[in-house]
């Protein structure tokens, strides 16, 4: 070999180590952008689920409140009147409401 293909064999060399190195540079680039993307995607997940999980508490909370008002309300009815099948049909038109108010849209 000559001098001029040995220096043309060292510059192509060089020139593949540094694209190799900026390869590997831009590999651990990703990388930690890719872990920095997952970290606060599951941050959003978390804070998601704690907020839902609020709501599905409140929510229930109101449920169970409106029903034992709707309880008690019977209740007074059936005391006051003291007529079984008039608490029966209203025990039935109560839960029915119920049932709707939870299963609806």
């Amino acid at each position: 070999m000559t001098m001029e293909s040995d220096a043309a064999v060292e510059t192509a060399i060089a020139r593949v180590l540094a694209a190799e190195a900026t390869a590997r540079d831009a590999l651990v680039q990703a990388e930690q952008e890719a872990t920095a993307a997952l970290a606060a995607a599951r941050a959003a997940a978390q804070a998601l689920e704690a907020r839902t999980g609020a709501r599905l508490s409140r929510l229930l909370a109101a449920i169970d409140a409106a029903s034992k008002q709707k309880i008690a309300a019977i209740a007074r009815a059936g005391a006051a009147s003291g007529d079984e099948q008039q608490l029966d049909a209203e025990v039935q038109r109560c839960v029915a409401l119920l049932a709707a108010e939870l299963t609806g849209p």
